[in-house]
């Protein structure tokens, strides 16, 4: 209650003016120009609801809502798996718009059959609950020159109306601020560290050997696992911490590391902690408490692409971005291994794929994940 404006309107004074409502800009990790496309995107569609861009991920727009009866709801438009139904429709070519909707309905299955595995591993209520759709998204030249690196003619973009089919997926929103103490479990990629670090480069062939090859080495006693550990993966330095001052916190660490390990090993599903925002721990009534907001990688990688993509890379014919999803999903693996390392957790996720591949490929071929285009051969030149 408002105790000085009551006493304003007995004492017969003006209300004070209402505050102007903020400008609302760009998110840091879009484009200001993209940011403005998106929106004005949106306005056109026709939706009825007040939708706005917070985030772009390596595969999806997320938005929220800021009407009341929407304003739990978080909508994330995935572009990564509509880009062969995007080329199809550009290119008049209807054999690969079909290809491109079957894409997109394997996809949706997938990730729904994948969402069902979380939940036998890691509990119902560790994972969000949501629903998949296929919809007509509306797009704008912005927009397409941000994910194909070109720009095209009103005439050409007229082909994409009246939206591109793509992947819908409407989440609950998880507020974890108010539900206690949290914290959140992200990492950067150890490529990334050495290239900035020039003491983690000279123990990063040590590393991958410990957590991805799983070599047996007499001098990587306990400390000097996690010394490696520490000096490639910055970030977990304050999770050592904190596994040191609480005990509940290690021991719910340790049971969902041990699942991880499990899922990755009986069902080839490698859980994405790359990144911010992906995978929390709550601190609730019963203990900590894991939720795993979006720990799962692009769609359809898992062990059977990791095989597949390995050999191609053995065979030097392997893509950008094949390159790329194996770097992922290596990426996971080691994490997670990781973090079995500072919990004192014996077990691994095997990836024997990975036994051949020096730690050098990575080092010298290290690949911006932001930079790498979604397919080699570009839709119709503008």
């Amino acid at each position: 209650m408002n105790f000085n404006r009551i006493a304003q309107a007995f004492e017969g004074a003006p209300n004070p003016p209402p505050e102007k409502p903020k400008k609302r800009t760009a998110p840091r990790n879009i484009r200001p120009e993209v940011f403005e496309a998106a929106k004005k995107a949106t306005m056109e569609s026709g939706w009825p609801h007040d939708m706005h861009l917070v985030g772009k991920g390596s595969e999806n727009f997320v938005f929220f809502f800021e009407d009341d009866k929407h304003k739990d709801i978080v909508y994330k438009v995935n572009y990564l798996n509509s880009f062969d139904v995007f080329c199809g429709m550009m290119n008049d070519n209807l054999q690969e718009y079909r290809q491109g909707v079957i894409g997109l309905k394997k996809a949706q299955k997938d990730r729904r059959a994948k969402l069902k595995v979380l939940r036998e591993y890691f509990g119902f209520s560790a994972v969000p609950v949501e629903k998949t759709m296929i919809r007509n998204m509306p797009v704008d030249a912005g927009i397409v020159k941000e994910l194909t690196g070109r720009g095209y003619t009103s005439e050409q973009l007229a082909k994409l109306q009246p939206g591109v089919p793509a992947l819908v997926t409407i989440q609950r929103k998880v507020d974890i601020k108010r539900q206690g103490d949290e914290i959140e479990l992200g990492c950067n990629f150890p490529e990334r560290t050495i290239a900035k670090d020039p003491n983690a480069a000279t123990i990063y062939d040590e590393g991958y050997r410990l957590l991805v090859t799983q070599e047996k080495n007499n001098d990587w006693d306990e400390n000097r696992q996690k010394e490696i550990v520490e000096k490639l993966y910055p970030e977990s330095l304050m999770i050592g911490l904190r596994i040191d001052h609480d005990p509940e916190f290690k021991e719910s660490l340790r049971s969902f590391v041990s699942q991880a390990i499990k899922i990755g090993n009986e069902k080839g599903i490698y859980l994405d902690l790359v990144g911010n925002g992906n995978l929390y721990f709550v601190k609730q009534p019963t203990g900590w408490q894991p939720k795993l907001i979006d720990v799962l990688l692009p769609l359809f990688n898992d062990s059977e692409k990791l095989a597949e993509s390995v050999e191609k890379i053995k065979q030097g014919k392997s893509s950008d971005i094949e390159r790329k999803s194996v770097m992922t999903m290596m990426n996971s693996i080691r994490t997670i291994n990781a973090l079995a390392v500072l919990v004192g957790l014996p077990d691994r996720i095997n990836a024997p794929e990975l036994l051949d591949v020096p730690s050098e490929t990575w080092a010298r071929g290290y690949i911006d994940m932001r930079s790498v285009k979604r397919r080699e051969s570009k839709p119709m030149a503008a």
